[in-house]
């Protein structure tokens, strides 16, 4: 074996050497490409023209590859395991498989494979890669078209739909192109729905037919425009001789009948159980009007469970509790080595100024204990009065109202706020999180 592959194989950072193997000029061509430059302004600094710069890192970039393949083994078997029908990996879990710092290496290597950027319609996913440009795009599609979704349901029925939990779903879901849009109360509507779409999801909420009046008013439009937009969308039934709207869906007795599903859940056990699951979820949708994701959440009720021959049953009658299984941790939320220390990053936005409590990702709840519901953890908040509370309910994950906090803070709309939670003490800590450029209530600028 020639004297520098013996080096190659010896190194442990074997991408790292196989690019230095690459002269100077090939690896300064592929850094400007990766950082997008023309291969017309290369060939410029180069002294070479366009064509020729294409040569150079058409054939550097094959050098490459060959390179990884005589230095190290498995790595095509496992980006293949990785990937696989996969419509989007992020980038940070290659890390492994290419051990290379600066990424330029392995932004080459991939490229020379055939990876591309995932495309939707707000353009390439930076930060991710996959051999299947437009499938990401088909799921967003999908899932926009099988709108609308209530505030914490979309990233539930995207990663439903196959798009991967580390996807931005949401920077995506409201990019000015999306089908998607926000609306009030935080729900995700169809653009050429908006208001039919938002009259949908209120009754779904309320759970029980409604007058006219009553939805104009919680939706803020015109009392005909309500009117006709629920004459002409057959998710809707008016009912006589009363006149008030109702969901085609429900059933046309007993609508209202129960307050909430886990109410439905319990019932439906006490008189079918025990059953399989996917009989109680069915039964349970088909007493009252939710959604599968809500059906399965109240399955982490320390009131329901599995019996020893796999049946979903009352928890009274012997079944066992069930756990949240572990989430993915986001990206927003950072724990220290010993996990002692939990912090994470909340948006301030209408909801929380108008007091309510705050939805936070199920990572933190997992991670506190708090794996069934309903369950909670109160923290004493140093610096301020009072306490900050945080609850697993069957639901979502969430903390108590951080109102008063945030204005006595001056926080504003747009603002990000730390949460820092030490969890041996049981303390908490809130901090003003903004970028001091983008800050919206520019505090930079009132300090100096």
């Amino acid at each position: 074996m020639p004297a520098f592959q013996n080096r190659l194989f010896v190194d442990a950072h074997w991408l790292s050497t196989a690019w230095a193997a690459l002269d100077d000029r090939a690896r300064d061509m592929l850094a400007r490409r990766r950082g997008n430059q023309t291969l017309e302004a290369i060939g410029r600094v180069h002294f070479v023209t366009r064509e020729r710069a294409r040569q150079i890192i058409r054939t550097a970039s094959e050098a490459l590859v060959t390179t990884a393949r005589e230095v190290e083994e498995g790595w095509r078997e496992q980006i293949d395991e990785l990937f696989l029908d996969a419509p989007a990996v992020p980038d940070t879990a290659l890390r492994e498989i290419f051990p290379d710092p600066e990424g330029t290496a392995r932004y080459t290597l991939l490229r020379a494979l055939g990876f591309e950027s995932p495309r939707t319609w707000a353009g390439a996913l930076q930060g991710f890669w996959t051999r299947l440009p437009g499938e990401l795009d088909k799921l967003f599609r999908d899932l926009a078209k099988n709108g609308p979704y209530r505030s914490a349901e979309l990233r539930f029925r995207a990663v439903v739909l196959g798009i991967p939990d580390a996807v931005p779903i949401e920077s995506v879901a409201s990019h000015e192109k999306s089908p998607l849009t926000r609306a009030e109360r935080g729900v995700w509507v169809r653009r050429g729905a908006r208001s039919r779409d938002a009259a949908y999801l209120w009754l779904a909420e309320e759970g029980a037919p409604r007058f006219l009046d009553e939805i104009v008013a919680a939706l803020g439009e015109g009392h005909r425009a309500v009117r006709e937009s629920l004459r002409r969308d057959d998710r809707f039934r008016q009912i006589r001789p009363e006149g008030t709207w109702a969901l085609e869906e429900w059933p046309l007795n007993g609508v209202g009948e129960y307050r909430t599903t886990l109410e439905v859940v319990l019932a439906v056990l006490a008189e079918l159980g025990p059953i399989p699951k996917a009989r109680l979820i069915t039964e349970t949708r088909r007493r009252y009007p939710v959604g599968y994701n809500r059906v399965a959440q109240c399955l982490l009720s320390d009131r329901v469970g599995i019996t020893a021959d796999g049946m979903w049953d009352l928890v009274e009658r012997g079944a066992t509790p069930v756990e949240e299984s572990e989430p993915r941790r986001p990206d927003h939320v950072v724990v220290d080595l010993a996990g002692k220390v939990l912090g994470f990053r909340i948006p301030v936005d209408k909801d929380l100024l108008r007091g309510s409590s705050v939805v936070i990702h199920r990572w933190v709840t997992w991670h506190l204990g708090l794996r069934q519901a309903p369950m909670s953890r109160t923290f004493n908040l140093i610096g301020t009065s009072g306490d900050l509370t945080v609850t697993r309910n069957t639901s979502a994950a969430q903390v108590s109202s951080l109102r008063a906090h945030v204005e006595s803070m001056g926080l504003a709309e747009g603002c990000e706020l730390a949460v820092v939670l030490r969890l041996e003490e049981g303390s908490a800590r809130l901090e003003h999180a903004c970028a001091r450029e983008t800050c919206p209530t520019q505090w930079h600028l009132q300090e100096a």
